[in-house]
């Protein structure tokens, strides 16, 4: 008796999926090179690209005086590059057993 009220209520309410992504500024610190003919990098074959691409649109870039959202780097040793973009979240990355240092 009452569905084809419920579904009526159901198919009104319905919110489409927007194809809108925000954008996400990366910026890489002491990273695999960029270059399109590596195929180590943070390219589409890389788990978090293809994670982070599925809901943000993604610019990357290495200049620490660019705003960014996130900062992938790996901190150690003596090119301690992440440190100097302030005001962002830092992600360490790494396939090795060791600590990060922010």
């Amino acid at each position: 008796m009452f569905q084809p009220l419920l579904d009526a209520y159901t198919d009104s309410t319905h919110l489409d999926e927007t194809d809108y992504k925000p954008p996400l500024n990366i910026a890489l610190a002491n990273w695999w090179p960029l270059d399109k003919r590596e195929s180590k990098g943070f390219r589409k074959k890389f788990i978090l690209h293809f994670i982070l691409s599925q809901h943000y649109t993604i610019t990357l870039h290495r200049n620490p005086d660019k705003p960014a959202d996130i900062v992938f780097g790996n901190p150690l040793g003596s090119a301690r590059k992440i440190l100097s973009y302030q005001n962002a979240k830092r992600v360490f990355y790494t396939g090795e057993n060791e600590v990060p240092n922010f």
